[in-house]
C-alpha cells in the first residue's frame, strides 16, 4: 500500500470533446480539495498536466504510477 485514498468518482463521456474536457467538467462539478488523474491516454489539456499519472494501457497501474499518484496528492 502506498497510502492512496479510495477514488471518489469517475468522469462522464462527452462526445466530440478531449478527455481533459471531461475531467475539467467533473472537477467543476465536484470541486475536490486535491486530485490526481489516472489515465492511459493524454488528456489534451495542459492545465491538468501536473495532476496526471499516465499509465500503460497494457500494464495497468504500476507501483511507480501509484507512488507518483501519492506524491501528487501529498500522501505520506
Amino acid at each position: 500500500s502506498v497510502g492512496l485514498p479510495h477514488p471518489i468518482g469517475t468522469t462522464s463521456s462527452l462526445p466530440g470533446r478531449v478527455r481533459g474536457d471531461e475531467i475539467l467538467a467533473w472537477l467543476e462539478h465536484t470541486r475536490p480539495e486535491r486530485f490526481v488523474v489516472l489515465d492511459d491516454e493524454p488528456l489534451g489539456r495542459d492545465e491538468l498536466a501536473a495532476h496526471l499519472v499516465l499509465t500503460d494501457a497494457a500494464e495497468g497501474l504500476s507501483a511507480a504510477d501509484a507512488a507518483r499518484a501519492a506524491e501528487i496528492l501529498g500522501a505520506r
